[in-house]
């Protein structure tokens, strides 16, 4: 789902009008030039043919000068596609670039074509003889893909087989350097809108990691075992789907069939608005919850025991392989065969700051799996208005990121005991917190360059501490487990199947020249990013400006309020969304401050959001400003946004609030995915106080603009699919993200928050029209 770039806490109002609002999905581009996937369909089934794939190769461009003048869309460089031979020769599909003039070709040793199409042409192995239904076992599979030489199955019953092979790797080159790709999506068989197809070609073998447990300290050590005794938990669902539930929390086992759980997460299916409650799932809705998923992917479910303020005893009475089906039939919880690891609770002492780890499944991180591993001290002198709790001793603080899908969720000492249960958080934006008597000064961000975002440190979750759980848990007829047994019992996966790797293509950005979103390493240190700061402005609230000072300079943001980003295109100009201003009128007024601290008002021109030009979704949300006071800033160019191609550079600075805790003009560095009419997609994550960030080119100059957040897969579907495979109603199946499975193993005291998402927002070539509609003559030529 497409979701605006807001700060909800400052515009909650605005906020909600959103929400009920929705936002569209991306307009198709152009048809491919070729017929869409090559199949072939059989009407027997045997097994498929090992596959084989080529070697990673080593070749790169080199990469211009960090202050090398480059040329905005990348358009005249050189760009080849080497593509690899699996098996016998087989069928070639192009497609259409969506824009852009397609650069020019190079030799090369290798079989290589121009590269004008989002994806690389394809030369795959022969098609199978015949091949069998569905995914290969995992066990059994001898391609990256377990559907490399299946048969997949049309809306219409066909069998089609997909060529033994097809999955390869393929190399593609820029004028930055080569990167690999895989994908299946050239052979997979087209659906309808009507009758959408599910492409689930990226499904792999997942394997064990290899972290050795023995060498990690104590604490990772109690938390990597604790993690296989920790839950994800829900309070209902529609009876025969997973089509929404309450909002998931965490809880833990504290014995074979006892979990303990926030009481949120009991709560019955629909009381919650965290999904869809139709109609159609009133009637179907199964009252059976609450439900828990464990690490090994099963699902059970139960009846509550005990309660109290926070949290619920939930004693398991019957399990699911898959959860599929009325629970009623489900099996009883003692035929479960997952591996659980049961964590008891402690008497610990909490009147020292000690080092503690908590295993949980913030909201914030869904798209980038679950159980996530995250670290903090705690901190008994915290407590000055925070917690009400806190003066009498049922609550304490945890220096640590933590959000609604945190609670619940058990804090560990490094013995692998309990030591309290999350309940709350805060931001730590009180002068008084914690015993300070001032803040802590916010100055620009100290996260340097990022290609992904992290939670902010600026949070602090509250627990209570584990003799008051162990209460409950004996109100509800058990008797929690006293000492830890940590071991080696819980396999993590390497290659974790988590919603933001389901993609059309699998990319491998190889071993240093690009970050993992696709950004060369070697532009990292390029004098453009100082520009681009000083091109940026804080937006920090629609209205009168009262303190405003243009002679003044403070670069201590602390008292600053975010409310969005925007980006100077004049001494006099500032452009932003439209949905940061929504409900004003022009001649409205906001407040700005500029990288060097200067504080304007400034007066709204005009703004496109729901115009008739974009009644289907926000389209260009378009703001224009015009400062009281000539800005302190350096204006930044508008390029022609139509010459960009598929991977090229990007850099958005803005203020997303998720990192707020480091200070504003975070800069995160991505490149360009495809345009759609108005929109353009990139691989740069963002979060609300980032809209309206600017996107910038190697040279500084503006390509476009960012309003709103999706997941990677959902961005194929709408920029890559059609344009570049010719797969008109095609989905990438993951299933309910309710069936969230472990990530990667990971300790980090701030977990990532927005993996496996991209932004995207007006062309610069759309914003340059309504910035000349609205001030004719002032952009410079």
């Amino acid at each position: 789902m497409l979701v605006p770039v807001l700060v909800p806490v400052l515009v909650p109002v605005l906020a909600l009008a959103l929400l009920a609002a929705g936002c569209s999905g991306g307009s198709r581009v152009a048809s491919p030039a070729g017929t869409g996937p090559t199949t072939t369909t059989v009407s027997t089934d045997a097994g498929s043919a090992p596959d084989t794939t080529s070697a990673p190769s080593t070749a790169s461009s080199a990469a211009p000068a960090p202050d090398e003048a480059t040329p905005t869309s990348q358009a005249a460089e050189a760009v080849t596609t080497s593509t690899t031979t699996a098996g016998a020769a087989g069928t070639e599909g192009e497609g259409d670039t969506g824009g852009g003039d397609g650069g020019s070709t190079q030799p090369s040793e290798a079989t290589t074509t121009s590269a004008p199409a989002l994806a690389p042409t394809s030369t795959t192995g022969a098609p199978a003889p015949d091949c069998e239904e569905g995914s290969a076992d995992p066990s059994e599979a001898t391609s990256p893909f377990l559907w490399d030489g299946r048969g997949v199955r049309t809306a219409d019953g066909t069998l089609v087989c997909l060529p033994v092979g097809a999955g390869g790797w393929r190399e593609h080159c820029t004028a930055h350097g080569c990167f690999r790709l895989q994908t299946l999506a050239d052979h997979w068989p087209d659906g309808t809108w009507e009758e959408p197809s599910t492409y689930r070609g990226y499904e792999r073998a997942v394997h064990d990691d290899d972290v050795d447990f023995a060498g990690l300290p104590p604490l990772h050590r109690a938390a990597r075992w604790a993690a296989g005794g920790t839950v994800s938990v829900t309070g209902g669902r529609c009876a025969a789907a997973w089509d929404t539930w309450s909002p998931p929390v965490t809880g833990f086992f504290v014995a074979e069939d006892l979990v303990v759980t926030s009481l949120v997460g009991t709560a019955p299916a629909g009381a919650y608005a965290w999904g869809e409650w139709t109609e159609d799932c009133e009637r179907r809705r199964d009252d059976r919850g609450p439900f828990i998923r464990t690490f090994d992917g099963e699902w059970a479910t139960g009846r509550v025991v005990a309660t109290d303020k926070r949290f619920a005893v939930v004693r398991l009475e019957r399990v699911s392989p898959d959860g599929e089906g009325p629970s009623s039939t489900w099996a009883p919880w003692s035929e479960r065969t997952s591996t659980i690891s049961i964590l008891p609770l402690g008497h610990p002492d909490l009147t020292v700051a000690r080092e503690m780890a908590t295993v949980h499944h913030p909201h914030a991180s869904r798209y980038d799996g679950a159980w996530h591993v995250t670290t903090g001290r705690t901190d008994p002198t915290c407590g000055v208005g925070f917690y009400d709790e806190v003066a009498d001793g049922e609550m304490v603080v945890l220096r640590a990121y933590a959000d609604d899908g945190s609670q619940g969720a058990p804090v560990l000492d490094e013995t692998g005991t309990v030591v309290g249960v999350l309940t709350d958080w805060s931001a730590m934006d009180e002068p008084s917190l914690c015993g300070r008597d001032v803040p802590v000064p916010v100055s620009y961000s100290t996260l340097g360059i990022v290609s992904t975002l992290r939670a902010s440190d600026g949070t602090v979750a509250g627990f209570v501490p584990a003799p008051l759980v162990r209460a409950l848990v004996e109100e509800g007829g058990g008797e929690a487990a006293t000492t830890a047994a940590v071991a080696d019992t819980v396999r993590w996966p390497a290659d974790a199947p988590i919603p933001n790797r389901a993609r059309l293509e699998v990319t491998d950005w190889g071993s240093g020249e690009f970050t993992e979103s696709g950004f060369p390493v070697a532009r990292l240190g390029a004098a453009t990013f100082d520009a681009v700061r000083r091109a940026t402005l804080i937006m920090r609230y629609v209205g009168d400006c009262f303190d405003c000072d243009a002679d003044r300079r403070s670069t201590d943001f602390t008292e600053v309020w975010i409310n969005c980003t925007g980006f100077a295109v004049t001494r006099w100009l500032v452009v932003t969304n439209a949905h940061c201003v929504e409900g004003a009128e022009p001649g409205s007024h906001a407040a700005f401050r500029t990288y060097t601290g200067q504080d304007v008002e400034a007066v709204l021109v005009n703004h496109t959001y729901r115009t008739e030009e974009q009644e289907d979704g926000y389209h260009g949300d378009v703001a224009l400003f015009r400062s009281r006071h000539e800005l302190d800033v350096v204006p930044a160019r508008l390029a022609d946004s139509d010459r960009l191609e598929r991977y090229d550079p990007l850099i958005t600075v803005g203020h997303p609030s998720v990192a707020e805790g480091y200070g504003p003009f975070t800069t995160v560095v991505g490149s360009f995915i495809g345009t759609g009419e108005y929109m353009q997609t990139y691989v740069l994550p963002s979060a609300p106080g980032a809209s309206g960030s600017a996107v910038f080119d190697l040279t500084g100059a503006i390509v476009g603009q960012v309003a709103e957040g999706s997941s990677y897969r959902s961005t194929e579907e709408t920029e890559i699919a059609w344009s570049g495979y010719g797969l008109e109603g095609t989905k990438i199946g993951t299933g309910p993200e309710v069936h969230v499975v472990p990530r990667t193993f990971e300790v980090s005291d701030a977990p990532v928050v927005k993996g496996g998402e991209t932004t995207r927002g007006a062309t610069a070539n759309y914003i340059r029209r309504k910035v000349e509609e609205w001030a004719p003559g002032e952009l410079p030529d």
